[in-house]
């Protein structure tokens, strides 16, 4: 599993929301990741757990945070440097699908195949959030100015909100405006 992340403290506050959604999903993969290194194997009972685990983050997780990257802050950074952003949007759209069709694939595993295909999905998903950490982000950060991402910051909370990903105090927290969950 890489050890490159971004941390909060070095993006812009208006990615803080999606660095914290890769945060969760590699604390996920960590876990079916090591379950599945464990010597002796894991039985059936505890694959079908690991199963369940991958494609619960996929389709409550993951699923959602592609459609944020891609209708609200790939369409900002495309309309303001095209050609720097074109490449990458192909790169994250190839991306997208083929996770996509590993977590359908994973869903529809019989079980002989059910280990190989999660170390597949737990291997594309961490090497998908390394390169938007180490190369699109940084990208973003320097196209969108600074009150542009603070706009897409707001529209990804009310996004997240909406299909209950997140809150509103959730958004106003990872965006530095609070310092707890807990805090009115």
């Amino acid at each position: 599993m890489s050890s490159q992340t971004a941390e909060p403290n070095t993006l812009h506050r208006s990615l803080w929301a999606l660095s914290w959604e890769h945060q969760v999903a590699r604390g996920t993969l960590r876990t079916v990741e090591d379950a599945l290194a464990e010597g002796g194997g894991v039985s059936a009972e505890g694959l079908e757990r690991l199963r369940l685990m991958a494609t619960h983050l996929w389709t409550h997780r993951l699923e959602g945070h592609q459609a944020d990257e891609e209708s609200v802050f790939l369409t900002a950074a495309l309309r303001a440097a095209p050609l720097v952003v074109e490449p990458l949007a192909v790169r994250m759209e190839s991306e997208h699908r083929a996770l996509a069709l590993a977590a359908r694939r994973l869903q529809d595993a019989p079980p002989a195949e059910l280990a190989p295909r999660l170390q597949a999905f737990v291997r594309l998903v961490e090497q998908h959030l390394a390169w938007e950490e180490t190369e699109l982000w940084p990208v973003l950060e320097q196209v969108l100015p600074g009150e542009v991402q603070e706009e897409l910051a707001a529209q990804l909370d009310a996004r997240r909100t909406r299909e209950g990903r997140g809150s509103p105090k959730e958004g106003r927290i990872l965006r530095g405006e609070r310092d707890t969950l807990d805090c009115a």
